[in-house]
């Protein structure tokens, strides 16, 4: 699926830079989700949909660096966590007037549709 907002595509090679920096044992995952998180208020402010998503993602990359679960668990459950924001997405009447960017990166990067 080809990134086709520029917001996401400045997320996604932060979220690369970051991965890399996590690989090299140079940050935590938290560490990581934190700098991401920073780039993410920059670049499309908050949002109660991505404010929700992002500190489940947080939590998640917490349990990982806790080696609490691994990360086909985490994958799992953040899937999880997609869909149920996806449901709520979908029958709320009154969105918010900003696109949710951090929520659709991630469901680009899982590999599912834009909300």
């Amino acid at each position: 699926m080809p990134w086709t907002d520029t917001r996401q595509e400045a997320l996604q090679q932060e979220a690369e830079r970051l991965a890399g920096l996590v690989r090299d044992h140079k940050i935590t995952k938290v560490q990581a989700a934190d700098r991401l998180n920073i780039k993410r208020i920059q670049l499309v402010g908050r949002n109660p949909y991505d404010d929700e998503v992002f500190n489940y993602y947080r939590h998640l990359a917490a349990e990982r660096d806790r080696k609490r679960i691994d990360r086909s668990e985490a994958q799992s459950l953040m899937l999880k966590k997609l869909d149920e924001v996806r449901a709520r997405y979908r029958q709320n009447a009154d969105k918010p007037g900003k696109t949710p960017v951090f929520t659709n990166f991630l469901m680009a990067l899982y590999g599912q549709p834009a909300l």
